[in-house]
């Protein structure tokens, strides 16, 4: 059994003829695509030795009894009533490497062209109009792969490759196992961008016209994953939007994209061998059962597997274009990042909307990043692209370990104005165009903050010197950074009965009694940590409420 003996140190017999069968389901619908790749190589063959789709991909509609596929080449083959064996056009068998972005690089190869182990296929469905759930069962016959395989990657390119292992492997070894310039990592160099991207085709395309797919990339890195979208810029988007976030675990015989173009000058990112080692292999099941977070080859509930709880704070934003595009975006916090370009904590946008949502490092998009903080001062530039006037919304989709103590606002840099997220969804209504950090997310509004400005006050500052009658001016609270101190200035000497100071969750952490009638008072802090509070000022008549930055 390979998924108990094939461990870090296992050996496989090169004279082996032996052979497993491993089941994997896909789409039904003929008019969608799987990335593939086999977890098996030639029953007799060398190991992990080249392989064709036709000589290891069987029908598994029953699955004791896996039959030959029918091939043929015309590209409508699948598109009719079921047959046994199954149909698949071969017409949509490719592979790809070369440029990054040059869709004229796929290659052909049918049901017969050469694939090395670890290399990544793409196949539709055996069932016409199929609901995107109806599933096909395959069964992957051959000797098992195993042990070290290594591929090359040339900088520049893109790379469909694939798990090669029958049984899953973790996503954040394989990360690491290919780059150098970040913590853990195991390569000499930086052989991609730390990010990997799996394709997701969505169902109501019923189409082999390729300006009308309707899928997109979700990605995974370091941080986590996020659902693709219908946005790549060669396809026709609609309103759907993926429900397939990449766990942990990348599920047997699942194809995937690697890049290895540079994102930033001062990290290069130089291509080399792709290192895919049985110490990356994870043998957990596909089942939420057990950890729900294997599967991409269908949707189901995002688990957490037992003993590996992550529990760092991440933020997940929603966005919708006024022509209809979503994108979920997500930031979350790592003590190995900065608030620069981090390889492998900060994933590059790899499909590109007429209108679309994204985080601003450096002056690039990106649909994941990794920040060392949620801090007070803390902002994270959003790009805005849009293609036709009209009115954008951003949501939090989701909150993970971010305790109800940190506020979330959206700041439109031009007008000034903040907008709690917490409270409700962000809009704004914008002219077609490209804005690239008009819109920041923060995490505290623009507060009166702590200041060493250690001046009296002064009557010249009353706001009515000659005792005209006016409406009253109300007390207002400072704080005093280089003493610790609030300043409550009182110039219509309003009786003041106590003042309060508060944590943002509403716990009274602080009390003064007996305030003086006085234009000035003083009153000592004690050494809280660096945060947002609320200083409550309970006069005769009402309580005045205010926030302010304690900054140490």
């Amino acid at each position: 059994d390979p998924e108990t003996n094939q461990t870090i140190t296992s050996i496989l017999d090169e004279a082996s003829s032996g052979f497993i069968e491993r089941d994997q389901q896909g789409t039904a619908n003929s008019f969608n695509y799987n990335y593939w790749s086999s977890p098996v190589s030639l029953k007799g063959a060398a190991n992990n030795s080249t392989y064709t789709v036709e000589k290891v991909m069987l029908d598994g509609t029953t699955s004791t009894n896996p039959k030959g596929l029918s091939f043929e080449a015309w590209h409508e083959y699948a598109d009719g009533a079921l047959s046994t064996p199954r149909k698949i056009s071969s017409y949509w068998i490719h592979k790809f490497r070369g440029t990054a972005d040059r869709y004229s690089e796929w290659v052909h190869i049918g049901n017969d062209g050469i694939l090395n182990a670890a290399e990544g296929y793409t196949m539709k469905g055996t069932s016409g109009k199929s609901a995107i759930e109806d599933r096909q069962n395959y069964v992957f016959k051959g000797k098992p792969n195993n042990g070290n395989i290594d591929l090359t990657i040339s900088t520049g390119q893109n790379y469909l490759l694939g798990n090669p292992y029958p049984s899953s492997i973790n996503i954040n070894k394989f990360i690491l196992d290919n780059l150098s310039d970040v913590e853990g990592g195991t390569h000499s160099r930086n052989v991609f961008n730390g990010a990997v991207y799996f394709w997701d085709h969505f169902a109501g395309g019923d189409t082999h016209i390729l300006l009308e797919y309707i899928g997109g990339y979700a990605t995974r890195n370091l941080i986590d994953g996020v659902p693709a979208i219908s946005n790549d810029y060669r396809i026709k988007a609609n309103d759907d939007q993926g429900n397939k976030i990449p766990g942990l675990f990348i599920p047997v015989a699942q194809g995937f994209f690697i890049n290895s173009s540079g994102v930033d000058a001062e990290v290069a990112v130089e291509g080399g061998d792709v290192r895919f080692r049985n110490s990356q292999r994870a043998f957990v099941r596909e089942s939420t059962a057990d950890t729900g977070n294997s599967v991409f080859l269908k949707p189901q509930e995002h688990v957490k597997q037992s003993g590996t709880s992550d529990t760092r704070p991440k933020i997940r934003l929603d966005y919708r274009s006024p022509m209809g595009y979503h994108r979920q975006i997500l930031v979350g916090v790592d003590p190995n990042t900065t608030n620069g370009f981090d390889l492998g904590y900060d994933a590059p946008l790899n499909d590109y909307n007429l209108e679309d949502m994204y985080w601003v490092i450096g002056g690039k998009e990106f649909v994941i990043q990794g920040v060392p903080d949620f801090d007070l001062d803390q902002t994270l530039p959003l790009g805005v692209k849009i293609n036709e006037e009209g009115e954008i919304l951003i949501k939090i989709n989701k909150l993970e370990n971010v305790g109800d103590e940190v506020d979330i606002f959206i700041k439109d840099v031009d007008e000034n104005t903040y907008h709690d997220l917490r409270e409700a969804e962000f809009s704004i209504s914008l002219k077609k165009g490209e804005f690239p950090e008009r819109l920041v997310l923060v995490f505290a509004e623009e507060l009166e903050t702590g200041t060493d400005d250690d001046k009296p006050y002064d009557d010249k500052d009353d706001p009515n010197p000659d005792g005209e009658e006016v409406n009253p001016i109300d007390p207002d609270v400072y704080f005093l950074k280089n003493s610790s101190e609030l300043i409550v200035r009182n110039p219509e000497l309003q009786k003041i009965n106590k003042i309060t100071l508060h944590s943002l969750s509403g716990q009274v952490i602080q009390q003064h009694a007996e305030i003086p009638t006085q234009k000035e008072v003083r009153l000592p802090v004690r050494g809280y940590s660096s945060s947002v509070y609320i200083v409550k000022m309970h006069t005769e008549n009402k309580i005045i409420s205010k926030k302010l930055i304690l900054n140490r």
